[in-house]
């Protein structure tokens, strides 16, 4: 299957036109369309939280808070009446489960045990949520660290990567301190591992703007499919798959669960349907003027091969003891800036997204305290809610 190369302009390609002129175009490629102005994006950074139990205690601090609001029965939509744990949550403009359990006070405030009812339902929210609105695990910090110490356990790895660093920076920095790529190069028999290969495939059928109308070919949904199946036959699948059933996270195919949370397309700062999980974390996107996502190796890897992204230094690094990496960097893509992000390298697919899966299942909306190689990190997701479903709207490492 023949890749395309893309066009130049300047220093880099121009997001509205990636293929170059005369040349064969891949099956499900797609030309882009003029950018458009979109909204900026809001970032949210919670603080790390620990699992918190209910107990008499915070059952009357929250009713002091909240008693008085409730027996009034006033709510704005998607605005919560309260200022105390239930505080507004800023991140996707959805509702959230405080707030539905606020709109259910108004219907009952007028007798004394609805009042009663709906303080105890939302000191039962308050409770369950930490610093930043996040929500309580449904895994502990242990469970979690030798869920994800067992999954590298069984991973098959890959060949790992040359690197350069080069120069340190910081998310303020303006001055370049990488003349050169961050990839020296990659063993061919890392790129020939299954779910990398079948990965390749995927990295160009996606737009770059989030204001752009993706078009779901034939093409592009096979591509896909042999992804998840190849995915579903590795053992870090295999094993987090039971694992999650077990602890009655999920009941049904784990494949199925990856189709949705990574694969649902939906609006992202924008009218028209034009992002996912999968294309934010591992393909980037352009929102605003400013690089969005874009977490993986293998895409930041082919973009820079191809002069479209300028590695500018390392703001720190995670040695996996051999493993892989974890690195904070700032880099520009597409002539577009990223001040900071933080990437995987070296890890299998597999891995990366098994590690996101069970982070955005466990413990969503929240730093995730996760164990590699002895090593300790967070891993931060994001949700965002399409049609009353639960999808990722972000994913990432944290360190």
């Amino acid at each position: 299957m023949q890749i395309t190369t893309i066009s130049r302009s300047g220093n880099g390609r121009s997001p509205g036109n990636r293929i170059k002129e005369n040349e064969t175009q891949r099956p499900g490629r797609r030309a882009g369309t003029t950018p458009r102005r979109s909204i900026p994006n809001k970032k949210r950074r919670d603080v790390e939280d620990s699992p918190r139990v209910l107990d008499y205690n915070a059952v009357e601090e929250c009713s002091r808070l909240y008693v008085k609001d409730c027996s009034k029965g006033s709510s704005t939509p998607g605005r919560p009446v309260a200022t105390g744990p239930a505080r507004e949550r800023h991140h996707s403009s959805q509702y959230t489960d405080s707030i539905v359990l606020i709109d259910h006070c108004a219907l009952v405030q007028d007798t004394m045990k609805g009042r009663l009812l709906c303080v105890l339902l939302l000191c039962a929210v308050a409770a369950g949520r930490g610093p930043g609105g996040s929500r309580v695990s449904l895994l502990t910090t242990t469970e979690l660290q030798n869920l994800s110490e067992e999954l590298l356990r069984v991973d098959t790895g890959l060949q790992q990567l040359s690197i350069n660093l080069q120069g340190k920076t910081s998310s303020a920095a303006t001055r370049d301190s990488a003349s050169n790529p961050l990839f020296n190069s990659v063993p061919a028999a890392t790129m020939n591992t299954e779910t990398v290969r079948l990965m390749q495939n995927l990295l160009d059928n996606y737009l770059p703007q989030t204001t752009s109308r993706e078009v779901y070919t034939d093409a592009e949904k096979n591509e896909e499919n042999q992804f998840l199946d190849a995915l579903m036959k590795t053992q870090v699948m295999r094993n987090l798959e039971s694992y999650l059933k077990r602890k009655r996270i999920i009941t049904g195919s784990l494949r199925t669960t990856l189709k949705d949370i990574w694969f649902t397309q939906y609006k992202r700062g924008g009218r028209q349907i034009g992002s996912s999980g999968f294309e934010h974390v591992f393909v980037g996107e352009l929102k605003g003027g400013k690089v969005s996502g874009l977490h993986n190796w293998q895409n930041f890897k082919k973009e820079e091969e191809e002069g479209d992204l300028d590695y500018k230094g390392y703001i720190r690094i995670l040695d996996l003891n051999g493993k892989g990496k974890i690195i904070k960097l700032r880099f520009v893509w597409l002539n577009e800036p990223k001040p900071v992000g933080s990437i995987f390298v070296g890890v299998t697919p597999e891995l990366e997204l098994a590690l996101y899966t069970v982070c955005f299942l466990a413990k969503p909306d929240s730093r995730c305290p996760v164990k590699l190689s002895n090593k300790k990190f967070n891993i931060q997701t994001w949700t965002y809610t399409v049609r009353g479903q639960k999808v990722i709207g972000s994913a990432y490492p944290d360190i």
